[in-house]
């Protein structure tokens, strides 16, 4: 018997996992819902996206699909090393056995979204702009605020199997703590980094990089 299996997010988790269920045969009808916009249509500011370093556990789930992992090697900048900046003005490198691929997790998601929905249109439906507000677990239902340009629609979706894929606030992990026996803790991470990219000189000679600068 056909199964739904709705799936709240779709972020790199989100839809890698739709991409395993799909494939085992015709087991699953998959719906995915996301509250933003589809990054292949509309462009997202990367002050607002961060980059994703994927090591030998990241490349082996891709390998796993077919075509994925070179999809993502081709836009993806390989890491064989780390150099550390020390206080002393030295630097020091770090080599890697296994290097790292390192891309825009927006980049990833949309590399990932485009082999899915060539692969499984028939067995696939996606929501973008659908944020989700409530989940009912005795009826299986979920409640989303499908958001146009013009309007907004209330939309209630029933599934048999739900997948919270959301991220950090997530809509699904908020009902599930009001359950019973459920247990939920969330650490924040009292420190963080930025990475950023600095082109070659030859990829754009309007940037004028001086010798010994420091940042």
């Amino acid at each position: 018997m056909l199964k739904k299996v709705v799936i709240v997010g779709a972020g790199p988790s989100g839809l890698l996992l739709a991409q395993y269920l799909l494939r085992r045969g015709d087991n699953y009808q998959v719906e995915i819902y996301e509250r933003r916009s589809d990054p292949r249509i509309v462009a997202f500011s990367k002050s607002r996206t961060y980059p994703i370093s994927l090591n030998e556990r990241g490349m082996y789930a891709l390998r796993q699909i077919e075509g994925l992992e070179a999809a993502v090697k081709d836009i993806s900048l390989v890491m064989n090393g780390t150099i550390f900046h020390q206080r002393n003005g030295k630097t020091r490198y770090s080599p890697r056995q296994n290097p790292l691929f390192t891309l825009d997790r927006t980049n990833l998601a949309i590399a990932i979204l485009e082999d899915l929905t060539h692969k499984y249109h028939h067995r696939l439906n996606i929501h973008f702009d659908c944020q989700c507000q409530q989940v009912d677990f005795a009826t299986k239902t979920l409640t989303f605020i499908n958001k146009s340009e013009v309007s907004e629609e209330v939309v209630t979706v029933h599934y048999d199997f739900l997948v919270g894929a959301d991220g950090a606030y997530s809509a699904v992990r908020e009902s599930l703590k009001l359950t019973a026996n459920f247990s939920c803790e969330q650490k924040y991470i009292p420190t963080d980094y930025k990475s950023f990219f600095l082109p070659t000189l030859d990829a754009n000679p309007k940037i004028n990089l001086a010798a010994d600068k420091r940042f």
